[in-house]
C-alpha cells in the first residue's frame, strides 16, 4: 500500500488570499512478496576419473619373433610408453592405459602404468534458484561510507551506470558523509531470477547523509532515503550487477542535469545552473529563518534541539517543484495550485536488522518560484516542519493528523510576525493574530467553526479562503496553549502530538488538566479572539 503525506504550508500568503498548497511527503510502504528457502549451495561440475583397465580374464603369451633371413641377434622388445594425453580408449592408434604384461615376479598378476591427468579448471557454478541481493546491497552502502564512487559504480552495468554515476555526482555536491542502500526494512532481500538470471528489486530505498540530518539515539547516521526500482543480473563468477537503476517518485537528485551548491552559513542550497541566483536569495533567508528558531527555542527554554542547519532545493520553474518528488505517471493537473514549498519527509529504510517498529524521518526542503516575495517567513514555516519531522514519527501519524503539523509550524511563524528581537530573546515571544483577519472573519467562524480542531479533510479540500482559516483554527491550538502557559509547554505538547496523540491529550498530560476542559477552553479564546 502506498500512503502519500500532504504536508500544507500557510506561511504568509493568506494577505493576498492566495492558496497555499501542503507539502508532500510520500512514505511507501507494503509487503513485497520475499522469496522463501535457502538458494543450494554452488556446486562445481563433477568430471569423472578415468577407470583403470582391468586386464584380460587370461593373459595373452607374447609372440615369438620369426627368425630373420640373416641370423642376427634378436632385437629386445622396448618397453610401451607411457602416453602423455588420454584419447579414445576404442581407438585403433591409441591406448588409454598400456598394454599389461606379466612378469615373473607377478605369477601371472595385471600390473597397470596409467597416470591420472591433471584435473582442468571446474565449470562454473550454476546459477542458484534464489539470489541474495544483501551482499551487494552492503557493498555499495560500504562505498557510500567509504565515499568510494568507483567502488559504487562497480556494481552496475550499462546503461545503469550511468545514472548511478549522475546520482552519486549530485548528493556529492550535497556533500554527504555516510549513505545507506536496502531494501524497504530488510524485506525482499531474497529474489527468484528468471532463465536469463534477472530479477528486480521494487523496494530498493538509497539516500546519503548530511552533517546537519543528525543522528538517532543510539549515534547511527540518520540517513534519509527515497525508492528506486532495481533490476539485478547474475554473473556466471555468481556475483550481481545492476542493470536498471529508477526513481519511483523523482528527486531533484534524480534529474539528468548537474546540480550546484550554494551555501549560506547554515544551510546548502542545490538548484540548477540558471537557478543559482534564486538559490541565493533562499540561502540567505533559510540562514534568517533557522537563526529565528535557535533564538526563539534558546530564549523561551524549548526542550528540542534547534536546528543547526538543513538542505534544501531551488527552482524558479513552477512546474519544476510540482513533478518532484511525485510518480512520472501523475498529471501536473492532479496538483491543486502551486506549491510555495514544502518539506519531503523521507523514508528510512532500516538495514542489517535494525528494530523497525519506528521510523526516524529526515527532511529535504524545496522552494518554488512563488515564495520569492515571502521569504523568509515562508522558511521559518517550512523549516519548523523539518525540525519536527526529525522527530521519531508512527508512520501513519501525519497522514491521520496534519492539523498538528500545520499548526504548530504556523504557531511558529505567527511567532515570527509577532515579537521584537528582544521579546524572543527574553522568552516572550507574541504571535501575531491581526495578519489573519482577512480570513478570520467573524461571519465565516460562526459558519464553519464547531468548537474542535480541524479533521484530515477541512486540513485539505475547499476554497483557498476556507483552507487559510482552517490553517489559523489549527495553529490557534498552539496560540492558545502558548498564551495560557509558555512557549516551551506549548512545543513540548506539539513533540508529544508528533507521537500519535491528540492534542488536547498531550495538553491534559502536560498541564494536569482534562482534555475535555482543555479543548472547551480553547474553543471560547478563539470565538473570543477572533470573533
Amino acid at each position: 500500500m502506498r500512503v502519500t503525506r500532504w504536508r500544507r504550508g500557510l506561511a504568509g500568503l493568506l494577505l493576498t488570499g492566495a492558496l497555499l498548497v501542503a507539502g508532500c511527503s510520500a512514505v511507501v510502504t507494503g509487503e513485497p512478496v520475499a522469496a522463501t528457502g535457502r538458494p543450494a549451495l554452488a556446486t562445481p561440475g563433477a568430471r569423472t576419473t578415468p577407470t583403470e583397465l582391468s586386464a584380460p580374464t587370461t593373459p595373452t603369451e607374447p609372440t615369438t619373433p620369426t627368425e630373420p633371413t640373416t641370423p642376427t641377434e634378436p632385437t629386445t622388445p622396448t618397453e610401451p610408453t607411457t602416453p602423455t594425453e588420454l584419447t579414445d580408449p576404442t581407438a585403433p592408434t591409441a591406448r588409454t592405459t598400456p598394454t599389461p604384461r606379466t612378469t615373473p615376479e607377478t605369477s601371472g598378476r595385471t600390473v597397470s602404468t596409467a597416470i591420472r591427468p591433471t584435473p582442468a579448471t571446474p565449470a562454473p557454478a550454476p546459477m542458484p534458484a534464489v539470489l541474495d541481493v544483501q551482499p551487494l546491497l552492503r557493498s555499495m552502502t560500504a562505498a557510500l561510507n567509504d565515499h568510494d564512487r568507483a567502488a559504487f559504480l562497480s556494481h552496475f552495468s550499462s546503461p545503469a551506470v550511468t545514472v548511478a554515476a549522475r546520482w552519486w555526482d549530485n548528493m556529492d555536491v550535497i556533500g554527504f558523509d555516510a549513505g545507506s542502500v536496502a531494501t524497504y526494512q530488510d524485506q525482499g532481500l531474497r529474489v527468484a531470477p528468471n532463465d536469463a538470471g534477472i530479477a528486480d528489486i521494487d523496494y530498493l530505498m538509497a539516500g546519503a547523509h548530511h552533517p546537519s540530518d543528525g543522528a538517532d539515539a543510539d549515534g547511527t547516521p540518520v540517513i534519509g532515503t527515497s525508492q528506486y526500482q532495481v533490476r539485478v543480473s547474475w554473473q556466471r563468477d555468481g556475483s550481481l550487477k545492476i542493470t536498471r537503476w529508477h526513481a519511483v517518485r523523482p528527486a531533484p537528485w534524480d534529474c539528468s542535469c548537474a546540480l550546484v551548491a550554494t551555501k549560506g552559513s547554515r544551510v546548502v542550497v542545490l538548484s540548477t545552473p540558471a537557478a543559482v541566483g534564486y538559490a541565493e536569495q533562499v540561502a540567505q533567508a533559510a540562514d534568517t529563518a533557522i537563526d529565528f528558531q535557535r533564538r526563539l527555542f534558546v530564549g523561551s527554554k524549548v526542550a528540542l534541539t534547534p536546528l543547526s542547519g538543513a538542505v534544501i532545493f531551488a527552482t524558479d520553474r513552477a512546474t519544476e517543484i510540482q513533478k518532484w518528488f511525485r510518480a512520472t505517471t501523475d498529471k501536473l493537473s492532479d496538483v491543486t495550485g502551486i506549491a510555495l514549498a514544502y518539506v519531503r519527509d523521507l523514508t528510512i529504510a532500516f538495514g542489517d536488522d535494525r528494530p523497525v517498529d519506528r521510523e526516524v524521518g529526515s527532511s529535504r526542503l524545496a522552494v518554488g518560484p512563488m515564495a520569492s516575495g515571502l521569504l523568509p517567513s515562508v522558511l521559518v514555516h517550512e523549516l519548523t516542519h523539518y525540525r519536527f519531522f526529525a522527530l521519531p514519527l508512527d508512520r501513519q501519524h501525519l497522514t491521520n493528523d496534519p492539523a498538528l503539523a500545520e499548526g504548530v509550524a504556523q504557531y511558529v511563524t505567527e511567532l515570527y510576525f509577532g515579537s521584537s528581537a528582544a521579546q524572543v530573546a527574553t522568552g516572550a515571544p507574541v504571535a501575531d493574530l491581526g495578519t489573519y483577519r482577512l480570513v478570520m472573519t467573524p461571519a465565516r467562524l460562526e459558519k464553519l467553526f464547531t468548537g474542535a480542531p480541524p479533521t484530515a479533510a477541512q486540513m485539505r479540500d475547499g476554497s483557498a479562503d476556507e483552507l487559510n482559516f482552517w490553517y489559523v483554527i489549527a495553529a490557534s491550538v498552539f496560540v492558545y496553549l502558548g498564551e495560557k502557559y509558555s512557549v516551551a509547554t506549548a512545543l513540548k505538547i506539539a513533540e508529544c502530538g508528533y507521537t500519535g496523540r491528540e492534542a488536547f491529550a498531550c495538553a491534559a498530560d502536560a498541564t494536569g488538566g482534562s482534555a475535555k476542559s482543555l479543548q472547551s477552553s480553547w474553543a471560547d479564546w478563539v470565538r473570543r479572539s477572533y470573533g
